[in-house]
């Protein structure tokens, strides 16, 4: 601390690059809380404006006179000891606003606060259950125990609302956190998309597109997810045209009961569309959007999440869809485990979907195997051998685009096992071979750089499609022949 300002820096080896600055005029208030491990002391310090609540943890016990008399003189604020509760009592009363954060409070003493910036998800289990999921720590080192959840249990009888409707403590409670948190409120509702189906957690949503964070509401459940939690964006064709999947990735996921969902899947119909009059104008520009058109809803949704979370939007490759002629698609259809589904080949990655989602990045890859028996003339499997020593195995994939799949593979400069006993698997006319018209593989292509990041006729996943090519393909190379001229007379 200095006469105009105070900072921290982290001492730790390797991280001295981690550090915060703030000048002492935007000091709004300070806290002192005696109890914080090992006899130790916390500083809580709140700024003016939208500069937040930051905490400061490790102090000494004789370190709390100097601190205070440096702010009292500098600063002008009074460092004010906040008692904390040691009864060990596990009930108490909540205290909730912007400048304390969420507090529980036993005899007029603090006995527990979370953070509203750390919280991931508040939901309410059945009735009387508010609970609470914290961001992941990253600063955490390998055996630190950290807090992920916490449940409260809320007492008391139904309340009235503004429409007559019944609302519970809890209920309230959580609408109540969530708007202080930055989540979804009256008014700051940049779009709403009803009832979109989602593969996992099943069942038909409606999303609510705010500034900060995206509010999914399920029949059962409302979840919060705001757009600094996603990692990537997928929006794929699926075989049949008429529907896209749109894949998710979360960095922190969401929790279905003891079910986490890393991947939020979303399949949509091609031909549905929206109108957009309530959408801002200024959103619309920015995503060339009319507002007097409607939009289909599988472009709006791609949009919105793009433009509200600076994530690209990926899309299929059309060159794996070249490969395999005027009849090809996207993605092959196949199995992984138990469950039949489609995975699409991309320019960077691979992602099996609808559920689970599988995604394996090309640079995390060692190589790749491909089993074809003998007695299996209709299907192959891939088999992923990833640096980190792990084996992922995709089955009962179609023959037909057999080499199709592999000269992908090599042009994506991804290294091939077996090359010499998968490419003698080829016929050598240069007929035969739809994307290469000398008919030979080429191996030693370089991978491209980039990747189609946009392309919003991509592909959508149908989950509840049936398998049909999935059958058992060990079937004989010989099949009985029978006289075509007894098969007339029997049909005569």
């Amino acid at each position: 601390m200095t006469s105009e300002q105070l900072g921290w820096i982290c001492t730790e080896q390797g991280s001295s690059d981690a550090k915060v600055q703030f000048a002492g005029a935007e000091v709004a208030s300070a806290a002192w809380h005696r109890s914080c491990g090992k006899g130790r002391g916390l500083l809580k310090l709140r700024f003016k404006g939208d500069g937040g609540i930051s905490r400061f943890a490790g102090f000494k016990q004789e370190d709390l006179g100097a601190l205070k008399a440096h702010m009292k003189k500098h600063f002008k604020v009074q460092l004010e000891e906040q008692p904390v509760a040691t009864e060990g009592w596990s009930w108490g009363d909540w205290r909730l606003s912007a400048e304390d954060d969420f507090q529980i409070m036993i005899n007029n003493k603090l006995g527990a606060e979370v953070p509203l910036s750390d919280l991931s998800q508040v939901t309410v289990m059945g009735k009387t259950d508010l609970n609470i999921e914290l961001m992941e720590d990253d600063t955490a080192k390998p055996g630190d125990d950290i807090l992920n959840e916490v449940r409260f249990y809320i007492p008391g009888v139904s309340l009235p609302t503004a429409g007559g409707l019944s609302e519970q403590p809890a209920e309230r409670l959580r609408d109540e956190i969530q708007k202080l948190a930055g989540v979804s409120a009256t008014g700051e509702v940049i779009a709403h998309v009803p009832d979109l189906p989602v593969v996992a957690p099943r069942g038909r949503h409606d999303f609510e597109f705010c500034d900060n964070s995206v509010k999914i509401h399920g029949k059962t459940q409302t979840y919060t997810t705001k757009y600094r939690n996603i990692s990537r964006l997928f929006l794929l064709t699926m075989p049949n045209d008429n529907q896209l999947v749109f894949v998710m990735g979360l960095e922190q996921p969401l929790r279905q009961g003891q079910q986490l969902h890393q991947f939020l899947v979303l399949t949509l119909d091609k031909e549905r569309m929206i109108s957009v009059k309530n959408i801002p104008k200024e959103r619309l520009q920015a995503m060339s959007m009319s507002p007097t058109e409607d939009q289909p809803v599988y472009s709006l949704v791609a949009k919105l999440f793009k433009e509200l979370s600076g994530k690209a939007v990926i899309a299929a490759a059309s060159e794996f869809k070249e490969l395999q002629g005027t009849n090809g698609s996207f993605c092959v259809r196949c199995s992984y485990k138990a469950q039949p589904g489609f995975l699409f080949p991309l320019k960077k990655s691979m992602l099996f979907v609808t559920k689970p989602v599988v995604w394996i990045r090309y640079d995390n890859v060692d190589n790749i195997e491909f089993g074809v028996a003998q007695m299996r003339r209709n299907s192959f499997d891939l088999a992923i051998h990833t640096t980190s020593k792990t084996t992922i195995e995709f089955s009962q994939v179609d023959r037909q685009v057999y080499e199709a799949v592999l000269t992908f593979f090599q042009r994506m400069g991804v290294k091939i096992a077996n090359f010499k006993e998968v490419s003698s698997q080829i016929a050598a006319p240069a007929t035969r071979t739809r994307g290469n018209k000398t008919g030979k593989l080429e191996q030693d292509l370089a991978p491209e750089d980039e990747e189609d990041d946009e392309d919003y006729e991509d592909e959508e996943a149908d989950a509840d499609e049936s398998d049909d090519d999935n059958e058992d393909d060990s079937e004989p190379e010989e099949e009985e022949k029978k006289p075509p001229a007894k098969r007339a007379r029997r049909g005569k």
